[in-house]
C-alpha cells in the first residue's frame, strides 16, 4: 500500500535525527569521520536502522530500506563528503524545505506546485502522491524548523517571523478564497486540542522544583518503549540542551565559566543516560547543570527566557513578534551556524565552538522529534484501541504543564483553534461530571476564557466614566460546547447475573452494562439541568451548551444502552420555548451526535451501529453521525484488506439479525439467496449460544433484537422472570433460565432479553469466533449500506468526516480513498448524503479544520476531476459545515459580549 511504502521512505530519512540512541551513538557521524569507511561501517548503520525501522513500520524487503539510506545519507552527493552527521541531515532538511515550504499573502504555505527539486529528492513520491508525502510528514516531525530554514535561505529577517506559530497553509489561493467566507469546527475533544507547540514550550522553561513536580502528571510511556523516569530525562537534557545553545551562540570568551559548562555538556549526558545510574541522582545532576548556568544569567521567569537571553534586533525586541520562543530559538541557531560557517576567516577556536553547538543542536533536534513522532499519530497501526494511547498522551501532556488556573486552561484551548482566521463556529467536546457543581464552574471557567479572548483579541478598549468600555471592532468567532458521554469497557462480562442482580436489591453491576447505564443516566440528567441553570433569574446556558456526543471505544458499549438515555436527552416537554415574556431570546434545543461506523470489525458491525442511532436514538434531521466510515467505503475494497474477520459471537449474530431484518422488508436483486444465506448464519450462532433453540424462529431472534431499543431494560421492571424464581429459591432450586441442557425453557423475545444478563449465556455470547467473509456477505453488506445510507438521507442526518483522523484510524490507505467521496460526492447526486468536514483531535494529528478541507480538495485534484467542479464541491462541503453546527444563535457580536458579562456576573 502506497501509505506503507512512505512510512519507509520517510522512516528512513527521519532515522538519524528521531532515534534518541543517536545521541548516545552516532553511527552516521561515525561513518563520515572514516577517511574511507568499509562495508563493516555501513553494517553498522544497517543493523541499526533495521532495528528502528521494525519497530515503527513494515519491512517490505531489506533491500529497499538500504538503498533508501543509501539515497539520503550514504550516497555522496555532487561528489562531495560530508563531515558530519549534522551536515547531511541539515542538507536534507534544505532539500524538503526547497520541495515543501513557500509563501503567500504574508503566510507560510505548503508549495503544492511541481519544482525542480521534487524529482531529485521525492523521486516516486513527488507529482501526484506529493500532497500524500506530505501529509505524513506533517505526522512525523515538526515542520518549523523546515519553515525557518526557508526564511533564511530565503534572506528573512526575523521580524517576519510575527505571527507564525508553526502552522503551515495547505490550501491554494483559490481555495483560499472559499475558506475566507468561513469555516465551521463540529468535531473537536478540546482534552487533546493543545498543539504539541504549547506544551513543548512548557517542558524548555527553566527547571524549578515546581516544574519537576508538574511533569509527574505526564503518562505517555505506553507510546514508548522508555520508562516515566527516562522520558523526563530526556525532556530536561532538551531543556538544557536549548539554553546551552543560546547562550553558546552569544558568548564570545573562550575562558568565560559558563562557556566550560556548556562544552562539557555532550561529554556529561553520558553519564545523564549511563543505566547504572540512580535516578535520584540523576535529577540532582539536571538541577546542578542548570544552577550553574542560571549563576551566571539573570532571569526573570514571569517572561520569556528565550527572549531575554537573545539579544534584541534592530529599534525591536523579541516581545513585540507574535510568535512562539521555539520559532526564535531556531531561527537565531540556524542563523548563527550559516553565518559563522560560511566565514572564511573562522579560527580553530571557533570551529571547534561550532562543531560542538551543531551536536548540542542536532540532539536537541533528536529528542523533539522523537517526542514528537510518539504524541502526533502515524498512520502504523489500525483502531480506537491504538488510537486511545496517543490520546491519553496527550490529554495528560496538557495536565502536565505548569499548573494554570481553570480560565487559563480553557483560554490556552481556544487560542489554539483561533489562530485560524477562518473558524468562524467552533464547537468544544468535553466531559461532564458527576458532581453538578464542579459542571458549573466547569462552564463558567470556559465562559470567562471565552469572554477574555474576545475583548483582548476581538474588541477596542475605552473608557467612559472611569469605565472599561469594549466594542468590537473584529467578527467574534462563535464558540460553544458539546458534552460526550464515553464509552468504556465493563468488567468482564461472564460475572454478570441476573438473579444475583435481584438478590442484591437491584445492584446495576450483575446486569449487563448496568453500571455504565447509571453513570450516563446521571450525567445525562446533569447536563439537561445544567443548560437551564436558573430559570427564575433568566440564566440559560442553551447557547453555550448544544450538544450531546458519545465517543470513545465503539466496541466496548452497544448502542442499546443509549436509547433511554438519548430518549430522555430529547425530551423538551419541561424547557420554556424563551428566556422570558418580554424578549424574543428563544430556548436552543439540544444537539446530537454519536460516534459511530468508525472502527469496526466487520463492515456489517459499522453499519448496523449507524442504523441503530439514526433509528432508534431519537435523531432528527440536523443531528450528525461522527466518522461514519462504513457508510462510505466500499465493502469490496474493505473485503480485501480483511478477508478474515474476529468478533465476539453475539456480535456477528446481531450483525445478521439486523441485515436479515432489512432485507426482509425492502426489495433486493438477490433477495431469496440473501435471506436463505442470512437465515442459515442466524441458526447456526444461536444455537452456539443458547443450545436448545427448539420453538425459536428468527423472527423472534430479531424481535428480540429490536426490544432492547424499544424498551428501557434497566428501569421498566422486565426481570420478573427471576423475581418469581428468588422467591421460590432454597437450596435445591436452580436458576430457572439456564441448566446444562435448557431443555425446559420456552424460549420467546424477553427470555432472550434475560440471556443476556445470565453468566452462562453471556460467555458463549461474547466468546471470539474467527472466519473467512464469503462472497454473499459483501453482497449483503452493499445491500445493507445503500438502505442505511437511504435512512440516513431521509432523516437530515449530516456525517462528520475527519479525513486525518479517518486515515489513521481506519482502513483507509491515503485521503485519496477517504469515505467523504463515498459519501458526498462531487456534483448533483441522489445517493449523496449530507456531510462536513471536521479535524477531531488537531495534537494527535497536527492539523485543523482548514488544512482539513485542503487535503480533500488536492486530494480531488489529483483525481483529475475539473478546477470549477471541486471549487463548487468544496465549498459545498464549506456551507455544510457551517449550517450543520449546533451553534445557531444570531446574535451580533455586541448581544454576545453582553450576554458573556451578564453571565460570567450571575453564575
Amino acid at each position: 500500500m502506497l501509505n506503507d511504502d512512505i512510512n519507509r521512505f520517510l522512516g528512513v530519512f527521519s532515522f538519524p535525527f528521531s532515534n534518541l540512541d543517536f545521541i548516545k551513538e552516532d553511527y552516521l557521524d561515525d561513518y563520515y569521520q572514516k577517511t574511507t569507511p568499509k562495508i563493516k561501517d555501513k553494517a553498522k548503520i544497517r543493523d541499526e536502522l533495521i532495528k528502528y525501522i521494525n519497530k515503527n513500520y513494515t519491512i517490505y524487503t531489506y533491500d529497499q530500506i538500504y538503498l533508501y539510506l543509501d539515497k539520503w545519507y550514504l550516497y555522496p552527493k555532487d561528489e562531495c563528503t560530508y563531515k558530519s552527521s549534522f551536515d547531511a541531515i541539515f542538507d536534507r532538511f534544505k532539500e524538503f524545505s526547497k520541495c515543501f515550504i513557500s509563501q503567500r499573502n504574508g503566510k507560510i504555505v505548503y508549495k503544492y506546485w511541481e519544482n525542480e527539486n521534487d524529482k531529485t529528492t521525492l523521486g516516486g513520491f513527488s507529482g501526484k502522491n506529493k500532497i500524500y508525502l506530505f501529509h505524513s510528514l506533517n505526522r512525523l516531525i515538526p515542520l518549523d524548523l523546515l519553515s525557518i530554514i526557508y526564511m533564511i535561505e530565503n534572506n528573512k529577517k526575523i521580524h517576519e517571523l510575527d505571527g507564525f506559530y508553526g502552522n503551515i497553509i495547505v490550501s491554494d489561493s483559490l481555495l483560499d478564497n472559499i475558506l475566507e467566507n468561513g469555516v465551521a469546527e463540529n468535531h473537536l475533544h478540546c482534552g487533546v486540542s493543545a498543539s504539541f507547540l504549547t506544551v513543548w514550550e512548557e517542558w524548555m522553561k527553566p527547571l524549578t522544583e515546581k516544574r519537576i513536580k508538574s511533569l509527574e502528571k505526564f503518562k505517555i510511556s505506553s507510546t514508548s518503549d522508555l520508562s516515566h523516569d527516562e522520558l523526563k530525562l530526556y525532556i530536561w537534557y532538551a531543556g538544557l540542551l536549548r539554553i546551552s545553545i543560546i547562550l553558546a551562540t552569544k558568548i564570545n570568551d573562550k575562558s568565560h565559566e559558563l562557556e566550560k559548562i556548556i562544552c562539557n555538556l555532550k561529554e556529561n549526558s553520558k553519564q545523564i543516560f549511563d543505566n547504572n545510574i540512580d535516578f535520584d541522582l540523576k535529577e540532582d545532576c539536571f538541577i546542578k547543570k542548570w544552577n550553574e548556568i542560571f549563576s551566571n544569567v539573570t532571569i526573570d521567569e514571569s517572561e520569556s527566557y528565550v527572549n531575554q537571553l537573545l539579544e534584541p534586533f534592530s529599534e525591536n525586541d523579541f516581545y513585540k513578534i507574535h510568535t512562539s520562543d521555539e520559532n526564535i530559538f531556531l531561527y537565531k541557531t540556524i542563523e548563527y551556524l550559516q553565518t559563522t560557517s560560511k566565514n572564511t576567516k573562522t579560527t580553530p577556536y571557533e570551529e571547534s565552538k561550532i562543531l560542538i553547538i551543531k551536536k548540542l543542536f542536532l540532539d536537541y533536534l533528536r529528542i523533539k522529534n522523537f517526542f514528537y513522532k510518539i504524541t502526533v499519530q502515524q498512520k502504523t497501526i489500525h483502531g480506537l484501541d491504538f488510537f486511545q494511547i496517543y490520546y491519553h498522551a496527550n490529554s495528560t501532556m496538557f495536565k502536565s504543564m505548569k499548573k494554570l488556573n481553570a480560565p487559563e486552561k480553557w483560554e490556552r484551548i481556544i487560542r489554539e483553534q483561533i489562530q485560524n482566521s477562518n473558524l468562524k463556529k467552533l464547537e468544544l467536546r468535553t466531559s461532564l461530571d458527576k458532581n453538578e457543581n464542579d459542571n458549573k464552574k466547569n462552564v463558567l471557567n470556559f465562559l470567562k476564557a471565552y469572554l477574555k479572548i474576545l475583548k483582548e483579541s476581538f474588541c477596542k478598549k475605552s473608557y467612559e466614566n472611569s469605565k472599561e468600555i469594549y466594542k468590537p471592532i473584529n467578527p467574534f468567532p462563535k464558540i460553544a460546547l458539546v458534552f460526550h458521554l464515553l464509552k468504556e469497557e465493563q468488567e468482564y462480562h461472564p460475572e454478570k447475573c441476573i438473579l444475583e442482580h435481584e438478590i442484591n436489591n437491584n445492584d446495576n453491576a450483575y446486569v449487563q452494562y448496568g453500571e455504565l447505564y447509571q453513570s450516563y443516566k446521571i450525567l445525562t440528567e446533569n447536563l439537561k439541568s445544567l443548560r437551564q441553570i436558573d430559570v427564575d433569574k433568566k440564566i440559560f446556558l442553551d447557547k453555550y451548551i448544544v450538544g450531546l456526543d458519545v465517543a470513545s471505544l465503539e466496541n466496548a458499549v452497544p448502542t442499546w444502552v443509549f436509547a433511554p438515555i438519548y430518549q430522555k436527552a430529547r425530551g423538551s416537554e419541561h424547557e420554556p420555548l424563551c428566556q422570558d415574556y418580554h424578549s424574543c431570546n428563544s430556548i436552543q434545543s439540544l444537539g446530537f451526535t454519536f460516534h459511530a461506523g468508525e472502527d469496526f470489525r466487520h463492515i456489517l458491525s459499522g453499519l448496523r451501529r449507524i442504523y441503530e442511532v439514526v433509528q432508534y436514538l431519537k435523531f432528527h434531521a440536523g443531528d450528525r453521525i461522527g466518522h461514519g466510515i462504513a457508510l462510505g467505503i466500499s465493502p469490496t475494497a474493505w473485503y480485501k484488506k480483511n478477508a478474515t474477520v474476529i468478533l465476539p459471537r453475539i456480535e456477528a449474530l446481531e450483525n445478521y439479525l439486523l441485515s436479515y431484518h432489512l432485507l426482509s422488508q425492502n426489495f433486493s436483486n438477490l433477495h431469496l439467496v440473501n435471506i436463505a444465506f442470512l437465515e442459515k448464519k442466524i441458526h447456526e450462532l444461536s444455537t452456539e449460544i443458547y443450545t436448545n433453540i427448539s420453538g425459536v424462529s428468527t423472527n423472534m431472534l430479531v424481535d428480540s433484537y429490536l426490544d432492547l431499543f424499544r424498551n428501557n431494560n434497566f428501569e421498566n421492571g422486565i426481570f420478573d422472570f427471576c423475581k418469581k424464581c428468588i422467591l421460590e429459591k432454597d437450596e435445591s432450586i436452580e436458576c430457572k433460565l439456564y441448566n446444562k441442557n435448557n431443555s425446559d425453557i420456552s424460549w420467546d423475545s424477553t427470555k432472550l432479553i434475560y440471556a443476556r444478563n445470565c453468566k452462562n449465556f453471556i460467555f458463549k455470547m461474547n466468546e471470539p469466533i474467527h472466519y473467512e467473509i464469503t462472497d454473499q456477505e459483501i453482497n449483503i453488506a452493499t445491500e445493507v449500506q445503500r438502505l442505511v445510507r437511504d435512512l440516513v438521507n431521509k432523516k437530515g442526518i449530516i456525517i462528520e468526516i475527519n479525513p486525518s483522523s479517518n486515515i489513521v484510524i481506519s482502513d483507509i490507505d491515503t485521503m485519496e480513498n477517504n469515505q467523504v467521496f463515498g459519501i458526498n460526492g462531487i456534483g448533483y447526486d441522489l445517493k449523496n448524503t449530507l456531510a462536513c468536514i471536521n479535524s477531531d483531535d488537531p495534537s494527535v494529528f497536527n492539523t485543523n479544520v482548514s488544512n482539513e478541507l485542503a487535503y480533500i480538495y488536492f486530494s480531488m485534484i489529483e483525481k483529475e476531476e475539473s478546477r470549477e467542479n471541486i471549487l463548487a464541491w468544496i465549498e459545498k462541503l464549506r456551507v455544510n459545515g457551517m449550517n450543520a453546527s449546533f451553534i445557531k444563535h444570531t446574535n451580533s457580536d455586541e448581544e454576545i459580549l453582553s450576554e458573556l458579562e451578564d453571565l460570567c456576573e450571575n453564575l
